[in-house]
């Protein structure tokens, strides 16, 4: 059996506060019990079809893990504070890593940052092109 590669991170800040996520198989089984399919739950945070209180339990379960992780009303908070477009581009990097895999999210992520001018505002969703499909 060949050697594994070194798992992939994301990360997703909530008050300030950089927290790292580590790509494994139980975080797409701990999100695909509460959300059902990464692919669908991808598809609806590229889309904006997420409500409020699903952003911050998507941001409580990949954030379980972590040393230190937020209470719930620290990232509804965030949630509050930066709005749930804004959220969801950490969310939408993080699905489309988990689903379509990291080389493909890479390639989709890069090709976005060098379409879009400085003049932008922030909102990475505003106007993207759909995800791409995993291969």
């Amino acid at each position: 059996m060949p050697p594994r590669d070194a798992p992939l991170d994301s990360t997703l800040d909530v008050g300030g506060v950089r927290f790292l996520v580590r790509h494994d198989f139980d975080l797409i089984r701990r999100i695909e019990s509460a959300f059902g399919p990464i692919r669908d739950l991808n598809k609806r945070i590229a889309a904006q079809s997420i409500r409020a209180d699903e952003v911050a339990d998507l941001y409580g379960i990949v954030l379980a893990k972590s040393v230190r992780p937020p209470e719930r009303p620290d990232v509804e908070e965030h949630v509050m504070r930066h709005g749930i477009v804004r959220c969801c581009s950490g969310l939408l990097a993080l699905t489309l890593n988990l689903f379509a895999g990291n080389e493909r999210a890479a390639e989709w992520i890069a090709t976005e940052i060098e379409r879009r001018s400085i003049q932008d505002d922030d909102d990475i969703l505003e106007g993207a092109p759909r995800p791409p499909k995993a291969a």
